[in-house]
């Protein structure tokens, strides 16, 4: 059983100084947990996996792997196809990995799974309390390789990497996977960003799914690793001083074939750990300060010092191809040997670490693949993948990317008139040496064949598909970009101050969302009016992930002091009932149509939540009332006095509850004496009451003001408040019964300054 969320790497640094500030942990752990929490599923598929290799534990089938361990072998037993999905930012970017990086990664894994990496030597022997240890007889070849696929899944040339451009590639996360994936149960897929989000305040370095995970449907589309580029291979980014082998991507490989951290039980210092015998039970629990261990300088280091344990002795006698000699000692009371900082799968650092798996590790590797990665491993598939074909030059695959002003444009979104260079990022095979570029209706030029046109600029606005031909000695590859490009007007259509009840596609709304959570419409708990919009809460949606709305463009030229204001409702996390939300909502601006974004406003922690943390465990949060609304009110210089004045909300996800949005209003700032029931965000809720409701307000400055009620004929009928409020949000009570008001319709009368507001009220 895991214990705790636990966090690691096997990653190797010089002194403890530098990886106490330095160190990327493995989220591995926390992973599985969080995925255990949303799949009831997993947790039950885990305790079988566990149950098999318990019983495989004990039988001969098991004694017979592990003598065959013993007598190394040339050829691999299995070969496994893998694919490298690199992502990155802009096109000069070093994230953007070389092909010789990766390489070198999969040079280290089958150096680190066939038992030949250079550190082999560093493996300690000696004794305890008497009784001898030999942990360089205790490691073996896995005889596992990872060759990269020359095939992909529709049977094409490949090289085994895909390499995508992503205004998202510093969030790594299994959302991010799915944008490019392979058929998981063909292929290992890798996935190498520029840093992994797994929560507030963590570095990780890399995670895994477990074999156990194959075959269900949380799994199909993120089973595999993912890895920092800095941790990935040996060259490039990769972090220098790593000496003598980086090997994270083989610890979590280690995770992906079935393996557990060392200290993985309820009880670490029991025999249980990891689920293996051979290696000695340990403990620990990293910490800020000593995330990873840097014992090298201690070769007897032991967290469980003295223990004696039961533990299952096999002494398998191989004597030929076909026969064995099996000794079965079982319950053997042995004393614990010293912590096996040589282990791929523990946190240990330095030059005496990571460098070995078990022949006990092995065994449970090879049975993982067995039980769970058959169909990878099967020579139909290592044909189709093209792993056993001598390898051959591909034609390149097409791709590309565009700056303005030698700026990287994620979001490929331009005004009018723009000036946008193309970047060839072409992939898959050797450099292109011809290039054809179509690039779409109203472009001028509309076609090139230089490698990274320049200078090209759109007379309309509109979609734009671009069509790129690249050739090289192997051939020739064309590929046809739709909605590539989005082109707007570089004149805004709205010229002051602009409202909306709900924001629609109609009224030029853009909506960002993905397959598990969309932005929709509601009429159910809204601020004002008759409907507002809701991102629904789904705790599968997993961190990191951005949902936006875009606005049209907004005219602020010549205003003295724009302003975008607008209501939401928040609830913290669905099922942890935490105190305080980690989720976080983000205002920006733009004034080049969506090409670049400013930060105006940032919304998070226990600001952002708009209900007590008693109602963050509703599954389906929705606001009762207006008090469980807030408000965000952005003005002044910080909003630039532009022509063309786009607005964005960025709700970035943590796994919280449903987001509602209402009541959004953009322009300049008025005064005070002409104000309008928009500017002031009135509201009467409930609307029709029948004893009392909530007169609800926003002043945007402290003011004299008055709230009074008529009936139909004009005569006022009760005073509710009459003094000087000041600015922000203002509430005042309307008891119907403090009045003698018999049921009707009546007018709210609020006067501040010169400006009256009213608002129809039904009493019934």
């Amino acid at each position: 059983m895991i214990k705790r969320i636990l966090l690691g790497t096997s990653v190797l640094l010089s002194t403890f100084g530098v990886y106490a500030q330095n160190v990327k942990v493995c989220g591995t752990d926390q992973h599985h947990e969080e995925q255990k929490a949303l799949n009831p599923d997993l947790k039950a598929a885990e305790a079988q996996a566990m149950a098999v290799w318990n019983a495989y534990k004990h039988s001969d089938e098991y004694r017979i792997a592990l003598g065959k361990s013993q007598k190394k072998s040339a050829a691999p037993k299995y070969i496994i196809p893998v694919v490298v999905h690199v992502f990155f930012g802009s096109a000069g970017s070093s994230d953007n990995i070389s092909e010789a990086q990766i390489q070198s990664e999969i040079a280290t894994l089958n150096k680190s799974f066939r038992n030949l990496n250079s550190d082999t030597v560093n493996r300690r022997t000696g004794d305890i309390n008497g009784v001898p240890f030999d942990f360089k007889q205790t490691a073996g070849d896995a005889e596992i390789e990872f060759r990269l696929a020359r095939k992909d899944p529709n049977g094409n040339c490949t090289n085994g990497i895909v390499r995508i451009q992503s205004a998202n590639f510093a969030d790594g996360n299994d959302n991010l996977k799915k944008t490019s994936v392979w058929d998981t149960k063909r292929y290992f897929n890798m996935w190498v960003v520029n840093s992994i989000n797994k929560g507030p305040g963590l570095a990780v370095a890399g995670y895994a799914q477990f074999p156990f995970y194959a075959g269900g449907a949380w799994s199909a589309l993120t089973d595999g690793v993912m890895v920092i580029n800095r941790e990935f291979g040996n060259i490039g980014t990769s972090n220098p001083g790593q000496t003598p082998n980086v090997t994270t991507t083989s610890h979590e490989a280690g995770h992906w074939l079935g393996l557990y951290h060392p200290f993985q039980a309820q009880d670490s210092c029991e025999s249980e750990n990891d689920g293996v015998d051979d290696t000695p039970p340990t403990f620990f629990d990293p910490t800020p300060t000593e995330p990873l261990r840097n014992r090298c300088n201690n070769p007897t280091f032991n967290t469980c010092s003295n223990d004696k344990y039961a533990i299952t002795i096999s002494d398998t006698i191989y004597t030929n191809d076909t026969a064995y000699t099996i000794v079965k000692r079982d319950s053997l009371i042995a004393w614990d040997r010293p912590d096996m900082q040589e282990n791929f799968m523990d946190y240990f650092i330095g030059n005496c670490a990571s460098n070995m798996f078990t022949k006990q590790q092995i065994a449970r590797m090879h049975k993982c693949i067995e039980l769970y990665r058959r169909q990878m491993i099967s020579q139909e598939n290592l044909i189709s993948t093209g792993v056993l074909d001598p390898v051959s030059a591909c034609a390149p695959t097409p791709a590309f990317g565009i700056t303005v002003n030698n700026l990287a444009a994620y979001e490929r979104q331009a005004c009018v008139g723009t000036a946008i260079n193309f970047v060839d990022l072409s992939y898959n095979g050797t450099a292109g040496t011809a290039f054809e570029w179509n690039f779409g209706e109203g472009a001028n030029p509309q076609t090139s064949t230089a490698k990274n046109p320049t200078g090209v600029l759109y007379t309309n606005a509109g979609n734009k598909t671009i069509t790129l031909k690249v050739t090289n000695a192997a051939g020739s590859t064309t590929k046809v970009f739709e909605n590539a490009l989005v082109i707007a007007a570089s004149e805004a259509l709205n010229n002051s101050a602009f409202n909306y009840d709900y924001p629609t596609v109609t009224d030029g709304w853009i909506f960002k969302g993905d397959a598990i959570r969309q932005w929709e419409e509601t009429s159910n708990g809204v601020y004002s009016g008759y409907k507002g919009i809701k991102l629904r809460g789904n705790s599968n949606a997993m961190t990191g992930t951005a949902y936006s709305i875009v606005s049209p463009s907004f005219n602020f030229e010549g205003t003295t002091n724009p302003y975008i204001k607008f209501n939401y409702a928040f609830a913290p996390n669905i099922t942890t009932g935490t105190t305080t939300s980690s989720d976080q909502m983000v205002v920006q601006y733009s004034v080049n149509c969506g090409l670049y974004w400013s930060n105006l406003k940032t919304v998070s922690g226990a600001v952002l939540q708009t209900v007590p943390s008693a109602l963050s465990s509703l599954v389906n949060f929705v606001p009762v009332n207006q008090t469980q609304w807030k408000e965000v009110l952005v003005s002044g210089a910080t909003i630039p006095k532009s022509a063309n004045v786009r607005f964005r909300i960025n709700f970035f996800n943590e796994g919280g509850n449903n987001l509602y949005i209402d009541n959004l209003s953009f322009g300049k700032n008025v005064g005070m004496d002409d104000l309008n029931a928009n500017d002031i965000s009135l509201t009467v809720y409930p609307n029709p009451f029948t004893t009392t409701t909530q007169i609800g307000y926003n002043l945007p400055a402290a003011a004299q003001t008055t709230v009074e009620v008529y009936d139909l004929i004009g005569k006022k009928v009760a005073d509710l408040f009459n003094g000087k409020q000041s600015e922000g949000i203002q509430q005042v009570t309307f008891d119907r019964t403090a009045f003698g008001l018999t049921n009707g319709m009546y007018f709210v009368k609020i006067k501040v300054g010169e400006s009256v507001i009213t608002q129809k009220v039904l009493v019934n």
